[in-house]
């Protein structure tokens, strides 16, 4: 591990991110049940993944692509 490498500093910076990410997405869920913390992760993953293919696609073909391929069911939290 060389910490002058640029990939190194890269991709540390990625994870860095990541994190910083998941805590302001997880801080709207003060008092969360830890039971729920898959489904509250799944859905920040998704979220996520539509922000990226915002460039792609445009808004209807986003919406219809993510329905498609979406790999989930869905279920009460409750």
């Amino acid at each position: 591990m060389d910490v002058n490498d640029p990939v190194y500093l890269e991709r540390i910076e990625m994870a860095n991110d990541l994190c910083s990410w998941l805590k302001r997405y997880l801080w709207r869920f003060t008092g969360m049940s830890p039971r729920n913390l898959q489904a509250y992760l799944d859905w920040y993953v998704y979220l996520f993944r539509v922000n990226q293919a915002r460039d792609r696609w445009d808004r209807t073909e986003r919406v219809v692509r993510h329905i498609l391929m979406a790999d989930a069911t869905y279920r009460s939290l409750g």
